[in-house]
């Protein structure tokens, strides 16, 4: 394993730090076992150090500052070479005008050019794209990364006293999970199975599904579609938490009078389960917990340490299209709770406008449509009025400490690669500087997100801390929505 750590510190650039666990991640599996093998309280702490070792590397590698991020921005400072720059420009125009073409919302028959060609078109664009950038890069590191980034002993120190932070891992097909709260780390393991629960999360993205059919199919079927999602739900709920509630009970006993903290770790699959909304049979865990989530215990932390000095200013943007005909509606929503706040709708909703408002911005708000890419997720993207911000650009953004909302659908799936690097949208705003990300795990229903964002707003301006603020506006909407669909769809990743 250290072998694997001295030629991994040798990777200059990000994107390749990203995927260089791919094929090396039995070693850290096989330590982790034999550590739990030994059956005590000092195995199972390092083995939860080892854990760590193996999980959202780059990421931690890019947080904690001792590696830069690949320079993405294709009209920036990716190269001094202006044939280069040029060449960036013009392969992003034409790639915005293939994405126009796929989500145009015409029928294919209406098409000048099909399908299967427009998505061949969108792949060579972004491999020479992605080819240009790796070219163009040149980024710094240190030879030894993990040894100056959070040391797994002071996790613990770092957590509220009411905090549980709750991390999951997958070894070959067992599920395991470390409980750390109030100094101790437990683990339970064999809580279920990678391919029972990806077997779940097929039932519930069908669920998700069923709402395309349009709102009247939904108001005819709204009884049925709820009863079969808590199915869902539950059987979910089974697999991964209710195996850890006599560890959970334990670690929040004595606290009285107030919601315990919850932040979920999730490893591969997991990723894509919305612990907040798994149902017992009588409570969802949001009712009991309040919820966040990171990507691993290292970046918890350090996203809770992070401020923004000198930030206090918020920026709105809000572009309506057909998939979402409300988003400027939910902008000068949410804008009335920031006073002062940059607000820039429809035609001024640029990527350059963005750019120039994000290094003020303490707090970034962006409602417009988003387009999650399985295939290459770090071409997921936002869609701005003269474009679309790919996840790669995204990270070239500057906002150290800022609160990012990205209220646009699926804006928070990524794509697990191996070591458990998450790619996507939510990679690129945490790498850009976010310490607190609010997005969606599926497609949203545009009326209810103008009503939570605008509830949230609220509880913020008011004074509520952020994951308090989102957990109460979402059991609001709850009350007016039962269906999980309308209420559950984003998560809090970060400082909460």
């Amino acid at each position: 394993m250290e072998e694997i750590e001295h030629l991994r510190g040798a990777v200059a650039q990000d994107a390749m730090r990203t995927s260089f666990l791919r094929d090396k991640t039995a070693a850290y599996e096989d330590f982790l076992l034999l550590y739990l093998d030994r059956g005590d309280e000092d195995g199972i702490r390092r083995a939860f150090a080892v854990a760590e070792r193996a999980r959202s590397r780059a990421l931690l590698d890019m947080l904690a500052g001792v590696a830069e991020k690949d320079p993405a921005d294709s009209a920036g400072p990716a190269s001094e070479d202006p044939g280069l720059k040029r060449r960036m420009r013009a392969l992003q125009a034409d790639l915005n005008a293939v994405y126009g073409e796929l989500l145009g919302g015409r029928g294919d028959e209406e098409r000048p050019v099909p399908l299967p060609n427009l998505h061949a078109r969108a792949v060579e664009l972004e491999q020479e794209i992605s080819r240009l950038r790796l070219q163009s890069s040149a980024v710094g590191y240190d030879p030894d990364p993990f040894a100056a980034s959070v040391p797994p002993d002071s996790i613990q120190d770092r957590l509220p006293s009411d905090m549980v932070l709750l991390a999951y891992h997958t070894v070959g097909g067992e599920i395991l999970a470390f409980v750390n709260a109030r100094g101790r780390t437990r683990v339970a393991r064999r809580l279920g199975t990678v391919d029972e629960v990806e077997r779940l999360l097929h039932r519930l993205d069908i669920q998700w599904e069923r709402f395309r059919a349009g709102r009247e199919f939904a108001g005819r079927h709204m009884a049925m579609l709820e009863r079969s999602t808590r199915q869902a739900l539950t059987a979910l709920y089974r697999e991964l938490v209710a195996p850890l509630e006599p560890l959970l009970e334990e670690a929040v006993s004595g606290g009285a009078g107030s919601i315990p903290k919850l932040a979920v770790v999730p490893h591969g699959p997991l990723h894509r389960v919305p612990f907040h909304a798994l149902f017992d049979g009588g409570r969802y865990l949001i009712e009991r917990f309040e919820v966040s989530y990171a990507p691993s215990a290292r970046v918890h932390a350090l996203c809770q340490d992070r401020e923004s000095p000198g930030r206090d200013g918020a920026a709105v943007f809000g572009v309506e299209d057909p998939l979402m005909p409300s988003a400027v509606v939910e902008a000068r929503a949410v804008a009335e709770h920031l006073p002062g706040a940059g607000v820039r709708l429809g035609d001024g909703a640029t990527i350059e406008a963005l750019r120039e408002e994000a290094p003020g911005s303490g707090v970034l708000h962006l409602a417009c449509h988003g387009l999650f890419r399985s295939d290459n997720p770090m071409f997921s993207s936002l869609k701005l009025h003269d474009g679309w911000l790919t996840a790669a650009d995204a990270m070239s953004l500057d906002l150290p400490g800022a609160l990012v909302t990205l209220s646009a659908c699926e804006s928070g799936r990524g794509e697990v690669i191996g070591g458990d690097e998450v790619l996507g949208l939510t990679r690129a705003f945490l790498g850009a500087g976010a310490a607190t990300l609010v997005v969606s795990l599926w497609l949203v229903q545009d009326e209810t997100t103008a009503e939570l964002m605008g509830g949230w707003y609220g509880r913020l301006s008011a004074g509520e801390g952020r994951a308090a603020a989102l957990r109460a506006a979402q059991l609001d909407l709850k009350e007016r929505h039962p269906h999980p669909y309308y209420w559950a769809p984003f998560v809090l990743i970060g400082k909460a």
